[in-house]
């Protein structure tokens, strides 16, 4: 049976505690590969222990780079970074997450742009 939908592209990250993670940047396009004018638009995206966690651990940090070309960027400051629990032990020093980032266009329309898992590996130099 054909599925439709869309629920963004599965990108899982590593982040290491107490680092920026990023600035990366992202070109949105439209399916014949031009850019799509972002205009407008506001980006968003959170980590958290569990999808149904009321707690978030971090928040993604956006901002428009070139609308007419669809360019964005986000990131993470290290001090958000630095407050995400991670794993104990050394040899194994990562602690498991799920995160989504997702636009809103002028309308009001939300989508998804990418969802995965999070990996937060230990700080060691503080």
């Amino acid at each position: 049976m054909p599925t439709i939908g869309d629920i963004g592209q599965n990108l899982d990250l590593d982040i290491r505690q107490g680092a920026t993670f990023g600035p990366h940047l992202v070109t949105i396009r439209n399916p014949d590969t031009s850019p799509v004018n972002i205009t407008g638009w506001m980006f968003r995206g959170q980590i958290r222990k569990t999808a149904a966690d009321a707690t978030i651990a971090a928040s993604f940090v956006s901002e428009i780079v070139s609308a007419l070309n669809g360019q964005f960027r986000f990131w993470i400051s290290d001090e958000a970074t630095a407050a995400i629990a991670a794993g104990d032990n050394i040899m194994s020093a990562q602690s498991q997450y799920v995160y989504d980032f997702e636009a809103q266009d002028t309308a009001g329309n939300v989508m998804p742009l990418f969802y995965g898992a999070a990996r937060v590996f230990r700080e060691v130099t503080r």
